[in-house]
């Protein structure tokens, strides 16, 4: 069994926190998160949802 010398460990920790860093980054900053309303969306979406999960009596579902 190979036991990897703490350098080697302590290069690829660095190695994969760049890389957790980088990914964390594309996923939440690049794409322009800022720029969708998600605020004006809510009361909307949650309409169809409550209405989805509470259909009004004599109304059959869609299921």
């Amino acid at each position: 069994m190979i036991v990897p010398v703490a350098a080697a460990r302590r290069f690829g920790y660095s190695v994969a926190v760049i890389v957790d860093t980088v990914l964390l980054y594309m996923i939440n900053v690049a794409p322009g998160w800022q720029a969708v309303p998600f605020g004006a969306l809510m009361p909307e979406w949650l309409d169809r949802v409550a209405a989805g999960l509470f259909p009004e009596k004599g109304k059959p579902s869609r299921d």
